[in-house]
């Protein structure tokens, strides 16, 4: 691998792009071969670069071109996942990187898929399953706070909620008016 040339890589889940920084690349005979486990790019003036890839791609949707000081290489992915860098030998001395927070995140985010698509029922749910796993302390603290707010505060902690009344704090941009003033 010739250490003369530049290059850069992104990826995407279908795809990886290489660019290679070979000013005037067709004036240069320059020549782009794409395997499925493997990238060769050869030009006039000793220019050879040759990448084993982390993973194998379709050869046959691949493609490249040729701009005015690059060679941009499209590689289409066969299987839809991150690669931990460009080439094998690089990936095998990495260390696999592992998401501890990813089962998380994905929960989280269909709990909101589902508040989305049911509006107001899902949101109820949600509190009611709240409700039904608490302990009792928490519950008395839920019952004590929406009740003296009149519906506009709901809190879990008994500490606070316990040592005093809980005052009425209606959404910004609204006033509470109690039904006897209105």
């Amino acid at each position: 691998m010739s250490t003369a040339v530049r290059h850069d890589w992104y990826q995407t889940e279908e795809k990886v792009v290489v660019n290679v920084m070979i000013k005037k690349a067709e004036e240069l005979n320059c020549k782009v071969t794409i395997e499925p486990d493997r990238l060769l790019i050869e030009a006039d003036g000793d220019i050879r670069l040759e990448f084993h890839l982390c993973q194998s791609i379709n050869a046959e949707k691949s493609f490249f071109k040729f701009g005015s000081v690059k060679v941009e290489v499209t590689l289409m992915k066969l299987i839809g996942q991150r690669w931990a860098d460009l080439t094998k030998e690089k990936a095998e001395t990495k260390p696999e990187i592992v998401n501890i927070y990813k089962q998380n995140w994905d929960s989280l985010a269909k709990s909101i898929e589902q508040e989305k698509a049911e509006g107001d029922e899902a949101l109820n749910e949600l509190f009611q399953k709240i409700y039904k796993d608490a302990s009792p302390e928490v519950r008395r603290a839920m019952n004590k706070s929406f009740q003296e707010s009149n519906g506009t505060v709901l809190s879990t902690n008994w500490a606070e909620v316990g040592a005093q009344k809980t005052d009425t704090k209606p959404p910004d941009g609204t006033e509470f008016v109690s039904w006897k003033d209105a």
